[in-house]
């Protein structure tokens, strides 16, 4: 009866041990390859976005360059471009828009050539960029937010509840629109009426600016500058610390895909299979962990760090 009775118990203990395996990120998958380094376009890349086949990369300092070998080679393509800081790229339907310092642009060849679509913006210098629908938002250096319904073609502005900050990232949930600023206290605000209206929706964040905001099905991310990574699970309403296995608390730039989230740190890159309840680094190849940036792109990743621009497979 006992030699009967040990085999069950193995099943069981390895069932456990699977179960308990498969709670933490594995990251087995992933380092099988390497982080390939791969041209840089030229400047400081500071936003990737990709519209059909091509990939663009917009710059602070020489403009915007596209890519049709997922960034082997890239070709700069700044005719109309009076301003080349760009700050953010965004892509609606079958637009592409540079958000400059000296208001939005819009290409719709591919970046053949470019025009200005800043009418009715009271603030030209553009750190957020946003396409939710055919709704488009601008965030700007002294925090103001625009709405264009018409592709930029002429834009209104959406502040009332919003306090005077840097508004540098925006994400969607599901009703409701969020909006990051570098305001301590009120870091994060909210609105379920397109901008219209925002209230703050930070209780439980620190004392911290938020660098970047990521939404992952009914779950919103948010990346800290001094305090890491916190999540809400009920659309912004309340906050907690989500940072074990998250090994800086410098986040400079969120990433989604699918249920998984990506961080750039100053520690390398990090990501989260299981809502944030444990991290993993993907640092493998990478000859410097000081990553700025982070975009996924079709089935890569690409970041950007002091030694250029990187690229992997996704996990």
């Amino acid at each position: 009866m006992y030699e009967n009775v040990m085999p069950i118990i193995h099943s069981l203990l390895a069932l456990i041990l699977l179960q308990l395996i498969s709670c933490k990120p594995s990251t087995s998958s992933i380092d099988q390859t390497q982080w390939k380094q791969i041209s840089s376009p030229g400047g400081i890349v500071v936003s990737l976005v990709t519209n059909g086949t091509n990939l663009f990369a917009g710059t602070y300092g020489d403009g915007v360059f596209f890519s049709t070998n997922n960034g082997t080679t890239w070709t700069k393509v700044n005719t109309g471009l009076s301003n080349t800081f760009v700050n953010i790229l965004a892509v609606n339907d079958e637009y592409i828009f540079a958000g400059t310092d000296s208001g939005v642009f819009r290409s719709n060849n591919n970046g053949s050539s470019w025009s200005s679509v800043s009418n009715g913006l009271m603030d030209t210098i553009i750190y957020g960029l946003f396409a939710n629908g055919s709704d488009l938002f601008a965030g700007t250096n002294i925090g103001i937010v625009f709405h264009s319904s018409n592709n930029g073609s002429s834009w209104t502005s959406v502040n009332n509840g919003l306090s005077k900050a840097v508004v540098s990232a925006f994400a969607a949930n599901g009703m409701y629109l969020f909006a990051a600023t570098n305001a301590y206290g009120e870091e994060i605000f909210r609105s379920t009426n397109n901008g219209i209206n925002w209230t703050a929706a930070g209780n439980g964040l620190p004392n911290y600016s938020v660098v970047s905001i990521a939404a992952s099905g009914s779950n919103v991310f948010a990346g800290t500058n001094g305090s890491g990574m916190f999540l809400s699970i009920d659309s912004g309403t309340k906050w907690f610390a989500v940072n074990n296995g998250f090994e800086n608390p410098f986040v400079q730039k969120l990433a989604v895909s699918g249920m998984n989230i990506y961080a750039a740190t100053f520690s390398g890159v990090f990501f989260t299979i299981n809502n944030g309840t444990s991290w993993a680094a993907i640092n493998n190849g990478l000859t410097t962990t000081n990553v700025y940036s982070i975009f996924i792109i079709g089935t890569n990743i690409f970041v950007v760090t002091d030694n250029g621009l990187w690229r992997h497979s996704l996990l």
